[in-house]
């Protein structure tokens, strides 16, 4: 964060928890977006933790229900079209987050750059 933002806070008269919430949190806004969305296509993502975890499959995540249909698929052919439709699926709330979080991720990747 350049000085002279923090400098140009304190001539206003902010103290140092409005400089932090007001202009710091606002810089960084883009990497704490651009983080959340690593974070929440991991976790959407997440396979193994739930294969060693979760006995219930009521529990299951959708990538797992997805490999028990697709490992299933020599048995019942027609598990194949509902595999592929299940991607599809689980691919809409990935695809809402990212077009929901564009504007906060776009909006600010250039801001503070002054070099």
């Amino acid at each position: 964060m350049p000085d002279e933002l923090i400098d140009a806070a304190r001539l206003d008269g902010a103290s140092e928890w409005r400089i932090f919430s007001t202009v710091a949190v606002r810089l960084m806004s883009p990497a704490l977006v651009t983080i959340f969305l690593f974070q929440f296509v991991v976790i959407w993502n997440n396979f193994l933790l739930p294969l060693i975890m979760l006995r219930n499959n009521e529990l299951w995540p959708i990538t797992f229900g997805l490999f028990s249909w697709q490992s299933q698929v020599s048995r019942d052919p027609q598990l194949q079209i509902l595999t592929v439709v299940g991607s599809l699926v689980s691919v809409i709330p990935l695809i809402v987050t990212f077009l929901v979080l564009q504007r906060y991720w776009r909006a600010g990747l250039a801001a503070g750059s002054d070099r």
